[in-house]
């Protein structure tokens, strides 16, 4: 038994091209089903406070940030939230003497600057999406507001317990 008959029909039974416009079509329609059953789904977001750090940075950028300011992702423009705390501390390099011993010292006019943003997103099983992205305690982020950017690192994410199953 020939996989295509000299009828174009394949296993004799239904023709090649009949089958290829059923195949489309059952396609067409689940991708049609997906993305109405998905753009109905309420999504319900939950309080996050986020808090970032921005290492040996100088003070122009320290001034540029200031609480109350909207808080947004460089790199996707996602909305993060408002800016609630600012901590300014001095930036610190660990620097060896000239009689060997390592000693703690001050970077001359660079700074610290932790910033606590206070937003919503969405909880997941993989984490909480803020501004359509995850994040994780670790990852890095170019932190952009209305006068300055600049790249941070996450080092505190209060975010909601799991929801309970009943």
């Amino acid at each position: 038994m020939k996989l295509i008959d000299e009828k174009g029909k394949l296993f004799g039974l239904v023709n090649i091209v009949d089958l290829l416009i059923v195949v489309v079509v059952l396609g067409l329609a689940a991708g049609v089903y997906y993305k109405v059953t998905q753009s109905n789904r309420v999504v319900e977001t939950v309080p996050v406070t986020l808090t970032l750090l921005a290492e040996e940075i100088r003070q122009p950028t320290v001034d540029a940030i200031a609480i109350g300011d909207d808080a947004y992702d460089w790199e996707s423009n996602g909305y993060f939230g408002k800016v609630v705390d600012k901590q300014v501390t001095p930036a610190i390099a660990y620097v060896e003497t000239a009689d060997g011993r390592v000693v703690k010292a001050e970077i001359p006019d660079k700074y610290n600057l932790t910033v606590t943003i206070e937003g919503s997103g969405v909880y997941q099983s993989r984490g909480v999406v803020i501004g359509g992205r995850d994040w994780k305690v670790g990852n890095t982020l170019v932190l952009k507001t209305q006068k300055s950017s600049v790249k941070t690192t996450v080092i505190g994410l209060v975010q909601p317990e799991a929801p309970t199953q009943e």
